[in-house]
């Protein structure tokens, strides 16, 4: 309505971090079904991972790393946990594309700054 601002999906799967975290553990079980634009589609992921690396928790009560947060959202999809039906991938495909490969390079560069970083330590 009038006076309320916009929200988007991904904005309210943000602000729920820990409740959507708790609800994915394999414990809870719980399905997520994203239905709408790739692009959306993307962005709900991404806040998906950013819960599970922010309240996510491992066997030994331990906070998960970014990495660990990809795999548990990796298993949720081979898990049929994490489900999409999606549109506007083949005409977003060019800046699909771009955006896969700025977010793989900046990890890599995630990953190699941690491992210069270990190797400093080692000396």
């Amino acid at each position: 309505g009038q006076g309320v601002p916009k929200q988007y999906v991904q904005q309210v799967l943000g602000g729920m971090g820990a409740e959507l975290a708790a609800m994915l553990s394999e414990e809870a079980g719980g399905h997520v079904y994203v239905c709408g634009d790739a692009r959306m589609a993307d962005a709900c992921v991404d806040a998906i991972k950013e819960a599970v690396h922010q309240f996510g928790k491992n066997e030994d009560g331990s906070g998960m790393s970014a990495m660990q947060a990809a795999l548990v959202t990796t298993k949720l999809k081979r898990d049929n946990r994490l489900q999409f039906d999606v549109w506007g991938i083949m005409a977003n495909v060019q800046e699909s594309v771009e955006h896969f490969q700025k977010k793989r390079t900046q990890a890599a560069k995630e990953w190699l700054k941690k491992m210069h970083a270990h190797d400093d330590e080692e000396e």
